[in-house]
């Protein structure tokens, strides 16, 4: 019950290399940190990361992307933008617009520049996925079958001894095996991913460094017409879609979007910039706007409500409270102040001082 556009999103935050590492220590397919891959049972330890656990990760981006669209009134694309910037980022910036009398919706929040970015990377691809003639794209078409069996295991394997006893690739291996740090699966039960069409050469070689014969099982396949039918049963009738027939390539490039809410039907309408009178000045932005008086209190009350700060007698220099900025790090981020209720703000007016050295 997810937009199939989702099957995208490893490839703006990874490249779909569950290899990837980011500066904000991100890791795998899905780039979990390492507190929101904990909260989802991703196991990380010396020799093994499971954000980097290509089924493993992906079950928890699912279950991840799930809880943010329940939390933020089934909307996808604030689901999305909480998944980049996490979600007391966002949820502090829905409520900034809601006390300013503002739309809520993406594309009038204030977020980090990379979450303004994000969801329309997101959409971008997937238009050009849907139809990459029109964009001068020429996609290698994926065969819309399993790639890998898993293997499960009792005893340790070295993946770079497995390789070799088995001659194949060394990286596609260790590529589809990214958790084990070390190259090395570990003792007690355990599974290796292996290339489908490599499975007979690979279980006899595991069998003949460990002993013992390796089950083997595949990952469930959801068939696109399985997709088309639950698509088709959630939409509300009559429904074009539910009634025409639907065809299937014989090996498309990716299941197209099906669902009866797809991403793309977010997006907003094109905006034209109206020109301004000659004699006309352009108004300040809207951040330098003085604040609406408020309708139940006289200027004069507002005034006198607000705080008073006095300077240093030693200085002569006023000292105001330091401000933390949030956007330094716009990933997903442990949000516990935003989870436990939103924060009161002091009223009346308030300055703002920017320090233009960095260490300030």
């Amino acid at each position: 019950n997810m937009p199939l556009e989702l099957a995208l999103l490893p490839m703006i935050e990874s490249s779909y290399n569950p290899m990837a590492n980011s500066p904000a220590a991100a890791a795998g397919l899905w780039q979990f940190i390492p507190s929101t891959g904990r909260s989802f049972n991703l196991h990380q330890s010396a020799t093994y990361d499971a954000r980097r656990d290509v089924v493993a990760s992906s079950k928890a981006a699912m279950d991840y992307l799930t809880r943010l669209h329940d939390q933020f009134n089934n909307d996808w694309l604030l689901a999305l933008a909480a998944y980049n910037a996490g979600e007391g980022t966002v949820g502090r910036a829905i409520e900034a617009n809601r006390r300013r009398g503002l739309p809520v919706d993406y594309w009038n929040l204030n977020l980090p520049k990379e979450t303004q970015d994000y969801v329309p990377r997101l959409l971008a691809l997937s238009m050009v996925v849907r139809n990459p003639n029109a964009y001068g794209v020429k996609l290698t078409p994926v065969a819309n079958t399993p790639y890998f069996d898993v293997v499960e295991l009792n005893h340790a394997v070295d993946l770079t001894q497995l390789a070799a006893t088995a001659g194949v690739d060394e990286g596609q291996l260790l590529r589809l095996n990214s958790a084990f740090l070390r190259k090395k699966t570990f003792d007690g039960p355990g599974r290796l991913l292996i290339p489908k069409t490599q499975n007979r050469v690979l279980t006899t070689s595991i069998a003949r460094i460990t002993g013992e014969s390796p089950v083997t099982a595949s990952i469930p396949l959801v068939t696109p017409s399985a997709i088309v039918k639950r698509a088709a049963e959630r939409l509300p009738a009559p429904s074009p879609v539910a009634e025409r027939p639907v065809r299937v390539a014989e090996r498309p490039p990716l299941p197209k979007p099906v669902q009866s809410a797809q991403l793309a039907e977010n997006l907003p309408s094109p905006k034209t910039a109206q020109p301004l009178p000659v004699a006309q000045q352009p108004t300040a932005p809207e951040a330098l706007q003085p604040a609406p008086a408020a309708e139940s209190a006289p200027a004069v009350e507002i005034a006198q409500s607000a705080p008073v700060v006095e300077p240093d007698p030693l200085t002569n220099r006023i000292q105001l409270p330091r401000i933390r900025d949030d956007r330094s790090s716009p990933r997903k981020r442990d949000d516990d102040e935003y989870r436990s209720g939103p924060r009161e703000l002091p009223t009346g007016p308030r300055v703002v001082v920017f320090a233009s050295d960095p260490r300030q």
